[in-house]
């Protein structure tokens, strides 16, 4: 996990993305990108629930892109892994994303 400070991206659109592998994942796993306020309210996630990774996959890219709000202070980035099972991640990027 890792956090920014949102200020220098409020108005703008954020792209985490990468290549993740995947060995016997019982659960599921994915990227996931959270958008907190001052107060660590959270304003928005993706986690890819919605589009999991589950058991075995060769290396595939896969992204989470978020629109960042006027009272964002915090954006959290990671990967997360519930379940067993092993997850790898390599060429992994941070930046605004310009396709709006």
């Amino acid at each position: 996990m890792q956090q920014y400070k949102a200020k220098n991206y409020i108005g703008k659109r954020v792209r985490l993305s990468g290549f993740i592998k995947a060995k016997g994942v019982t659960g599921w796993g994915g990227l996931w990108m959270r958008i907190d306020n001052i107060t660590a309210n959270v304003i928005k996630i993706d986690n890819m629930q919605n589009r999991p990774i589950t058991g075995d996959t060769d290396w595939n890219h896969y992204s989470v892109v978020l629109d960042v709000p006027d009272n964002s202070a915090i954006i959290n980035i990671g990967m997360l892994l519930s379940g067993t099972g092993e997850l790898w991640m390599d060429n992994v990027s941070f930046e605004e994303d310009n396709n709006k």
